[in-house]
């Protein structure tokens, strides 16, 4: 048996941003290779959770994520799988975590590993659930080619007949109305007609002049920073004016809004690219490395009465005590606490923000005016 590598350049959870039947950039599989992929701390995060999550499963030690919202989030997910089928057992339900697929007969490349899966012997339902820690995009489940890459391999890895598929998210960060938890019921007969659009996006990659298409998957791209088509897809938008004192073109405003992410992570992964090529002797030019201003601070073993007396100045001038954040105060908080931590917090919003009609979140309703507002 073939050993595979843990992450494929073919996987599931970067096909929205290679998968071209999804809008994606077939190109920018060609185009990341070599390049050293960074990681970012949400990356990171979302790893670590991932971690905690399996090891509580499995009954393994673990070490709780330092922020409570997160570590919340996490046991969400595992009372979730727990109640499904505890750990050990025995009967109808087969129980499977971080299960490894191979689809390499399809194509090459084309593997990974999915979450949770669950298989009843009886009804031969099988049910694949993916868990998003990330807090920034909230994920449909619905026809989610993802999710069907994972229900695909979960049928290989089973090999036992299946009458239903259910594809589950659990998203316990994001936009919280939705619900943390969604899922989507689906057919075997469904997730085999979905197998000739994988295969004819994978082999799309391995074409020379695969297009490089711009779009919201360049954010997760390792190659953003040196690509000539959001290059000049960012430079192109960057020329646009927009001004309520002259006409304009409100789709053109549109679709700029739409690229202002992927433009400002594509500026970000410029300067990052440039500071790291820099860092290696391979300055570009008209450019330098300096130091960063410097910020003065106390020093560790500073002994703040001490310091108020040498200053002529008395203690409580020179330090305060204040409550601490909600946020702070939840981290120390056992479970009896946090039944009732919500009673003593208020959520305010710091005001509305611009989003596509495709945000889930219910529009903000403006308040009405009255003739009394004069007088408020």
């Amino acid at each position: 048996m073939i050993t595979l590598p843990v992450h494929s350049k073919l996987g599931a959870s970067q096909y929205d941003r290679w998968g071209k039947s999804l809008g994606g950039c077939p190109g920018s599989v060609r185009m990341s290779e070599g390049v050293v992929k960074t990681s970012s701390i949400f990356a990171d995060r979302g790893t670590e959770a991932h971690g905690v999550g399996y090891a509580m499963l499995m009954g393994q030690p673990y070490s709780e994520l330092d922020d409570a919202e997160e570590q919340s989030a996490v046991e969400l997910y595992v009372d979730y799988v727990n109640d499904l089928a505890p750990a050990n057992q025995p009967g109808d339900v087969i129980r499977m975590l971080e299960q490894r697929f191979d689809l390499t007969k399809y194509y090459p490349n084309l593997y990974g590993t999915a979450d949770a899966v669950f298989y009843w012997k009886r009804v031969k339902k099988l049910k694949v659930i993916d868990y998003k820690h990330g807090a920034g995009v909230p994920v449909e489940v619905e026809e989610n080619a993802q999710l069907m890459y994972y229900g695909l391999g979960a049928m290989h890895a089973l090999g036992l007949p299946v009458s239903e598929i259910e594809l589950v998210i659990v998203q316990p960060r994001c936009h919280p109305h939705l619900g943390p938890i969604r899922s989507w019921t689906t057919t075997p007969a469904r997730i085999l007609d979905f197998v000739a659009d994988l295969i004819d996006d994978a082999k799309a990659t391995e074409d020379p002049n695969a297009a490089l298409v711009p779009g919201d998957h360049c954010r997760w791209c390792p190659a953003k920073p040196t690509c000539p088509a959001l290059q000049a897809k960012s430079l192109s938008l960057a020329t646009q004016t927009f001004s309520s004192l002259q006409t304009y073109d409100p789709k053109k405003l549109s679709e700029t809004l739409n690229m202002l992410p992927t433009m400002e992570t594509w500026i970000k992964g410029v300067r990052e690219f440039a500071y790291q090529e820099s860092q290696q002797g391979r300055i570009p030019p008209g450019f330098k490395l300096v130091d960063k201003r410097a910020t003065r601070k106390w020093r560790e073993d500073i002994n703040q009465d001490n310091l108020a007396r040498n200053l002529g100045l008395k203690p409580p001038e020179i330090y305060e005590s204040k409550l601490k954040s909600p946020a702070q105060v939840e981290k120390m908080l056992s479970k009896e606490g946090k039944k009732v931590f919500d009673q003593f917090v208020i959520a305010e919003s710091s005001g509305k923000t611009l989003v596509p009609c495709s945000d889930k979140r219910p529009e903000a309703k403006e308040r009405a005016v009255t003739e009394f507002d004069s007088l408020l």
